[in-house]
């Protein structure tokens, strides 16, 4: 029996390898690779539905390019689970990817009619991981819908809707996926990020145009991944679910603030093994605080803070102005308030009345520089002349 595996978790491909020893094994990471490669005809497909409603429509490709009678084990994510309804092929099954290497060999062995379009799903009772913090700035709509869902039962999406918000919100997350549909503007942020120290280390997603002018190569981050933002968004779905992979969030260890000592117990200790009864040294230290004290001088009266000018508040409230108002923020307020293609029109318009109405300032300017009057009568003179010759002669 020939086996198809379509995974990018390295984990879980090993574990139902081991599995599955004793049946021909074939691994890719994703369709795209299988429908380019020249993968003979199989019995079963497993494909890791990691990525949920995306993942529908790959298990359709897959079903109507190569392997139509083949039967198709769906590994499900129960934090954003597939509908089976959505699903073309007629021998299907679900079952959760969490319990995939302990039920894997059971659902194969399994006789082709009882893949229906039913699903498994087994309880689990594992405790909720903390989810990582994806920051999504992108000022197209459908985007971040769609972002949101495929992405809102695995992350813990932030979005940003100004550059101010970005550089504040930036901090906290800790993968950044950033639309760079504003173009040099994006490219600005982009470079402003990776100056601060803390956020160039982030993994950054960047979503670009087919045709952009931005180089990417050119912004010194760490880890950034691009991707087309309209042809690619599902790989930079799946590079997020990667991502998130590869994220281990450390839990505070609870026994490790009791078994660090503070600095006084340690001194008692260090009192102890010397020796030292630990009642001589507290009347030590309550002699040597009242001696403290005598020696004190008188605390002096602090100074009168004078009341502010009126100039000074002035300019501290200038001073604020100009900062909250600052070029890339009046840019970021402009750049959601218009449309370009509105603003295009009007400025079209405006130029075509003033072209038009300089044209007819000149002609006016022309026309009234000739002496149209003295010219007819110069005409009419010549054409009399001549007629009168004509009838003399």
């Amino acid at each position: 029996m020939n086996i198809l595996i379509v995974s990018f978790d390295k984990a879980l491909v090993d574990k139902l390898r081991d599995v599955l020893r004793d049946y021909g094994l074939v691994n890719a990471k994703n369709v795209e690779e299988v429908l380019k490669s020249e993968i003979p005809s199989v019995d079963v497909v497993i494909y890791d539905a990691v990525a949920g409603s995306i993942s529908e429509e790959e298990i359709n490709n897959l079903y109507r390019q190569r392997f139509k009678e083949a039967k198709y084990i769906i590994l499900i994510d129960d934090l954003f689970p597939v509908d089976m309804n959505n699903i073309d092929p007629s021998k299907k099954i679900g079952i959760l990817r969490e319990e995939a290497a302990e039920k894997i060999k059971e659902v194969i062995l399994k006789e082709p009619e009882d893949f229906s379009t039913s699903k498994e799903i087994f309880e689990t009772k594992e405790e909720p991981q903390p989810k990582s913090k994806l920051l999504v700035i992108s000022f197209d709509p459908e985007i971040v819908k769609s972002l949101k869902e495929a992405l809102s039962k695995k992350v813990q999406i932030i979005e940003a809707k100004t550059l101010r918000e970005t550089m504040e919100r930036a901090k906290d997350a800790d993968i950044i996926l950033f639309d760079t549909i504003l173009g040099m503007l994006a490219y600005r942020t982009l470079m402003d990020m990776s100056k601060e120290e803390e956020l160039r280390k982030k993994p950054f997603i960047l979503l670009i145009e087919e045709l952009s002018t931005i180089d990417t190569e050119s912004i010194p981050l760490l880890e950034k991944y691009t991707f087309t933002r309209t042809t690619e968004l599902s790989k930079a779905i799946q590079k997020v679910f990667e991502l998130t992979e590869q994220e281990t969030p450390q839990t505070p260890n609870p026994f490790e603030e009791t078994l660090q000592e503070t600095p006084e117990e340690a001194s008692q200790e260090a009192l102890a093994e010397q020796g030292i009864p630990q009642e001589l040294t507290a009347q030590e230290e309550t002699l040597q605080k009242a001696e403290n004290l005598q020696a004190s001088p008188e605390p002096e009266k602090s100074p009168q803070v004078p009341a502010p000018k009126v100039e000074d508040i002035i300019m501290a409230v200038e001073e604020a102005i100009k900062g909250q108002l600052s070029e890339e923020r009046l840019y970021s307020l402009i750049s959601q308030a218009i449309n370009y293609q509105d603003l295009k029109a009007h400025i079209s318009k405006l130029i075509e009345v003033k072209i038009e109405k300089t044209i007819e300032e000149k002609i006016q300017a022309v026309f009234s520089s000739i002496n149209i009057a003295q010219i007819i009568r110069e005409e009419a003179h010549k054409v009399l002349k001549e007629r009168l010759r004509d009838l003399i002669t």
